[in-house]
């Protein structure tokens, strides 16, 4: 933990969360409250779910992955929005997707 000016309380440093079992869950870092670097979240079995990263400025990168571990999709986001037309979206790699009302 680290102190602001202001006399706020600020996490400091890497912030790991486990499953019961101890298969990593979550995993990020801060620098006097703002997450920095690399976040991922994982399942219960290992695979990545999703992954952040986080750049100075505000902006990060988020990637979301399939159950299988393919990418599901990539975006950019600046202040908590996303940019626009920097989403992408990718098909399962183990299944066929279909859309919602497609025989």
């Amino acid at each position: 933990m680290a102190s602001g000016s202001d006399r706020r309380v600020l996490l400091q440093g890497k912030e790991t969360w486990f499953y019961p079992d101890g298969t990593k869950q979550h995993e990020t870092e801060y620098r006097l409250g703002t997450k920095v670097g690399l976040e991922t979240q994982c399942s219960a079995t290992g695979t990545k779910q999703r992954v952040w990263l986080h750049h100075d400025y505000s902006t990060s990168d988020w990637t979301t992955h399939w159950s299988d571990g393919s990418k599901r999709s990539e975006s950019t986001w600046i202040n908590h929005e996303l940019v626009p037309g920097a989403d992408k979206f990718f098909e399962q790699a183990s299944e066929k997707i279909v859309a919602s009302g497609a025989p």
